[in-house]
């Protein structure tokens, strides 16, 4: 009787941590891999890109690296369309030229 509570409180243990350690990501949508068209302000165009073939903007989140024009980035945005923000963790990744060679044209 014992070990069977044992194993339940384990058991029970186990999933707490599971679920609480359970990450939902950054709000994550449509990747966009693509070269920097535009940017102006506190808005960065990207495109054409692997999710779309035209060029799709979204705002800069504040303090987040701003890439230059023509730099290839990998972007996640929150929001829908017409009122994207890039996130800041995919703002600060470091893309290879190479990864925007596949983008739609």
């Amino acid at each position: 009787m014992q070990i069977r509570r044992v194993s339940f409180a384990v058991c029970g243990g186990l999933a707490f941590v599971l679920v609480t350690a359970a990450s939902c990501g950054d709000g994550e949508g449509p990747r966009f891999t693509g070269s920097v068209a535009t940017v102006s302000g506190s808005q960065l165009c990207v495109g054409p890109s692997t999710s779309s073939s035209s060029i799709t903007c979204g705002s800069l989140p504040s303090d987040a690296p701003t890439p230059k024009v023509g730099e290839c980035v990998s972007l996640f945005a929150r929001g829908s369309a017409g009122e994207m923000t890039w996130t800041k963790a995919s703002l600060s990744l470091k893309v290879p030229d190479s990864d925007c060679g596949t983008a739609a044209n």
